[in-house]
């Protein structure tokens, strides 16, 4: 894991390997389609670059915590992380139809 603020050179290829399947995700399908890459898939990849960031620091600042305490944080952050996704599919549709009738 990260030790003194480094990351070892498996931790920097395994970041350099999900950057660049993220990228081939969002940015390359965009680009032959349509010839530009849209808001959308910018997130998507922006979102997606920021949640394996977390992962990636995540197992190092949990080892420093107590057995009771690291177990609350990993369930509160699935129980939020789930809420989260279904939200996002349950009013998407909602939304998207609110504004586009405006």
């Amino acid at each position: 894991m990260i030790e003194k603020g480094r990351l070892t050179l498996r931790e920097r290829s395994q970041s350099v390997i999900y950057l660049g399947l993220a990228f081939a995700l969002f940015i390359l399908p965009e680009i032959v389609q349509t010839g530009r890459v849209s808001e959308a898939a910018l997130a998507a990849l922006l979102g997606t670059l920021l949640v394996g960031a977390v992962l990636l620091a995540a197992p190092s600042l949990l080892e420093k915590l107590s057995d009771e305490r690291r177990r609350r944080i990993v369930v509160a952050s699935s129980v939020i992380f789930n809420l989260i996704i279904l939200g996002f599919f349950k009013y998407f549709n909602f939304f998207t139809d609110s504004f586009s009738d405006l």
